[in-house]
């Protein structure tokens, strides 16, 4: 049995399809949504796209991740960004940053997954690693 379906039997709240070697699409159960995709190759989760409609307004404002998502899915694939398209914009953070920062929503039941929620003013870029590139400085000859 491969890994994929091993973990997907461990699942409670989701479920995986490998679309590609590279590209997982990850499935909340309990709505059947399609919660995003893993790209293994890049250690990224790109979320669906969310709008303001989307925003836990009495949680600071925030966006919600599936917690089994947050908490088993992408530490099991060594995932290290997340991504999600935002009204014309890309939001990136960590996922380590989510799991200590996020909040638990008190809002979950049958019909509702368990989701941690990340207010937008915390969702940047900042705690990303930099990776920076050798620039040459005015100087330095070029060699074209």
């Amino acid at each position: 049995m491969n890994k994929i379906n091993e973990l997907n039997q461990n699942l409670f709240q989701t479920s995986l399809n490998e679309i590609d070697f590279n590209r997982l699409q990850i499935t909340v159960r309990q709505n059947k949504f399609i919660a995003g995709d893993i790209y293994r190759e890049q250690s990224v989760f790109i979320n669906v796209p969310r709008s303001s409609k989307n925003l836990f307004r009495i949680l600071d404002n925030g966006i919600g991740i599936n917690s089994e998502i947050l908490f088993t899915i992408l530490p099991f694939f060594s995932i290290v960004t997340i991504r999600i398209p935002f009204e014309g914009r890309t939001l990136t953070t960590t996922v380590n940053k989510w799991q200590k920062v996020g909040i638990v929503s008190p809002y979950s039941s049958t019909q509702i997954d368990k989701q941690i929620i990340l207010s937008l003013n915390k969702i940047n870029m900042s705690d990303l690693p930099q990776h920076k590139e050798k620039q040459p400085s005015l100087f330095e000859t070029l060699e074209v």
